[in-house]
């Protein structure tokens, strides 16, 4: 089933992976999974269907917990993908104590955007400095504007600087004739 839902959304269908959803779900007697709806970018109902798995895991107790941070990371990519900031910043810091090392680096850009979107820039110091610990290569623009944000202006720009070597080249435009490359 991912691989058809795949398939239309590269194609631009999106109406024909729903279509094949919902014939999954009523002629298969197909149990839908939760990831399929964020593939569909069916947001509001990944969540809805996130929030569900999450209360059941909860109702399990302890024996739940792993199944429970799954379904809470399910629903903080939807509510980011729905901008809903203030939610997905609440349910980020009640998952972060509890994670692990692993889960937090899943959940450390979540909630990093989430205070950002805020303006929240020195909330988002513990997730940043677990992204910087992380992959310390990967999203040097915010440990940066956490350090200048707290005042460490020079380690901040040394950071920025140390990056910058690693962005790819300007891209290139054709200019008249296909001979004469031209950076843009």
């Amino acid at each position: 089933m991912p691989s058809l839902i795949s398939v239309h959304n590269f194609l631009g269908q999106p109406e024909a992976a729903n279509g094949v959803l919902r014939h999954a779900s009523k002629a298969l007697n197909m149990q839908i999974k939760d990831e399929w709806y964020e593939k569909l970018q069916r947001w509001g109902e990944a969540y809805a269907a996130y929030a569900r798995r999450a209360q059941e895991s909860r109702e399990l107790g302890a024996e739940g917990d792993a199944a429970r941070l799954e379904a809470s990371e399910g629903q903080m990519r939807c509510l980011r993908a729905l901008g809903e900031w203030d939610d997905l910043r609440s349910l980020a810091d009640e998952c972060w104590p509890a994670a692990d090392a692993r889960a937090r680096e899943r959940i450390a850009p979540l909630a990093a955007a989430a205070a950002c979107q805020m303006g929240q820039l020195e909330q988002m110091g513990p997730f940043v400095d677990h992204m910087a610990k992380a992959q310390p290569r990967s999203r040097p623009a915010a440990p940066c504007r956490v350090r200048v944000r707290r005042r460490r202006c020079g380690r901040g720009a040394r950071r920025l600087n140390c990056t910058r070597p690693a962005r790819p080249p300007p891209p290139l435009v054709l200019s008249g004739h296909a001979a004469s490359l031209t950076p843009y």
